[in-house]
Order: C-alpha cells, then sequence, then structure tokens
C-alpha cells in the first residue's frame, strides 16, 4: 500500500515539475508574444517567439528552494542561508533555452 501511495506521490511531484518548468514559460512566451505582436507589427515573428521562450526557458532554469507556510519568500530571503540549501538546475531547460535563443538569432538574421 506504501509502495503504491509513494508511486502516485512521486508521478504526481513529476507532472507538477514538467508544468512548471515548461508549461508555463511556454504559455506565458506566448502571451508576451501576442501583446508584443498585437501592438507592433513585427517584420520576423517567430524569431521574436523564440527569443522570448529561450529568455523564459533560460529563466525557468533555475528554481530557488523554499519552505513551507505562507511566509516562502521571507524564509527563503532570511532564513534559507542557515540551513544551506541551493537553487536546483533543470539542464533541459537551460540547453532548450539556448537552442531556441540560437533558432531566433538565426532566423531573425536570415530574414
Amino acid at each position: 500500500m506504501n509502495e503504491e501511495k509513494d508511486k502516485r506521490e512521486k508521478r504526481r511531484r513529476a507532472i507538477k515539475n514538467v508544468l512548471v518548468r515548461f508549461c508555463l514559460p511556454l504559455v506565458s512566451g506566448v502571451v508576451i508574444w501576442l501583446v508584443v505582436q498585437s501592438r507592433y507589427q513585427l517584420n520576423c515573428p517567430i524569431s521574436v517567439l523564440l527569443n522570448i521562450e529561450g529568455t523564459l526557458l533560460l529563466a525557468f532554469a533555475f528554481s530557488v528552494p523554499v519552505g513551507t507556510g505562507p511566509n516562502r519568500i521571507k524564509w527563503w530571503l532570511y532564513e534559507s542561508m542557515d540551513y544551506g540549501d541551493t537553487p536546483s538546475f533543470s539542464y533541459p531547460n537551460f540547453y532548450l533555452g539556448i537552442f531556441a535563443l540560437l533558432i531566433g538569432l538565426i532566423s531573425g538574421a536570415v530574414q
């Protein structure tokens, strides 16, 4: 019974991790791109989209551990130093961000 509960918990954490690390930058990047595209007529909109996505993926590659409860940011700013917590790093986000930036720069230069 405990094993199955642990598997469900592990699966739930993995899904949450994927949603936060990949879907949140994707959705927010598309929203930013749509706002910019509606305000300004871009010559190469795909290049701008890829550059926004690459920047957001790089930003989401680092995640800071936070405590529990309502004062998470306060905990991280003042108390995390006592516990020695370090930020975690996501290699897929980092390399996908670099790749998106590279393709965005190349597509912008070609046009």
